[in-house]
């Protein structure tokens, strides 16, 4: 059977993800562009983001969710539970911290 059902068409899966990717790039993009503009630090170390460091530089900028998203999806895309940090302050296994638990170190 081709890819995504009978008629050779993306299945509904594949369409809501494509649709929950162009939601995430839009609200990432305009968070980022919000932060950028306000000059905010990363939310666990309180550094200066390098905006011209891409993905995977451990300085470039990442969106973090304060409640990880397996715990409470209904916040996935809510704007209030997002804050910026470093790419590598994000993946350390820091981010089951608060940002004093970080600094405390």
């Amino acid at each position: 059977m081709p890819r995504g059902g009978r008629r050779g068409g993306p299945g509904v899966a594949e369409r809501q993800s494509d649709r929950n990717r162009g939601r995430y790039l839009r609200l990432r993009k305009m968070l980022m562009t919000n932060w950028r503009a306000q000059r905010a630090r990363c939310w666990f170390c309180g550094g200066e983001v390098d905006w011209t460091a891409r993905h995977p530089d451990p300085r470039s900028p990442e969106l973090h969710h304060l409640v990880p998203v397996s715990v409470a999806p209904q916040l996935e895309w809510d704007p209030t539970n997002m804050k910026l940090s470093h790419r590598l302050c994000n993946s350390l296994g820091q981010a089951a911290f608060g940002p004093t638990t970080i600094r405390a170190r």
